[in-house]
């Protein structure tokens, strides 16, 4: 049950974070340098949630991050099908990489015995 909440939270997280961010970061129009800093700034909201969801549910390991991303990229996928441009590949490969990796290292540094 517990792994079901864990899992049920990244995706609604995921989906939220994908369409009111991702999708709206692809979409919107703007300036080069507005669109860098709000993708940064999505990144660094799916690693601070990839962390955070790490340290709560430390048994699911990485694939809690990739539900987190997985909604995001999936909907920057789709919009590529409609308006294809070379950087949002890596956009995409950062958005299922990045919350992955740091639920992955959270799960570990909690799981990490103490050397006392």
């Amino acid at each position: 049950m517990k792994k079901a909440v864990g899992i049920l939270l990244a995706l609604v997280l995921g989906s939220a974070i994908g369409f009111f961010g991702v999708f709206l970061s692809v979409f919107s129009d703007g300036a080069v340098k507005e669109r860098i800093v709000t993708v940064g700034v999505i990144l660094l909201i799916y690693i601070a949630l990839g962390v955070v969801l790490g340290l709560i549910w430390p048994i699911l390991k990485w694939l809690e991050g990739l539900l987190l991303g997985l909604p995001g990229a999936l909907l920057l996928f789709y919009y590529m099908l409609k308006d294809f441009n070379i950087l949002y590949v890596p956009y995409l490969l950062l958005i299922i990489i990045l919350p992955a990796l740091a639920s992955n290292l959270a799960s570990k540094a909690r799981n990490k015995p103490d050397k006392a």
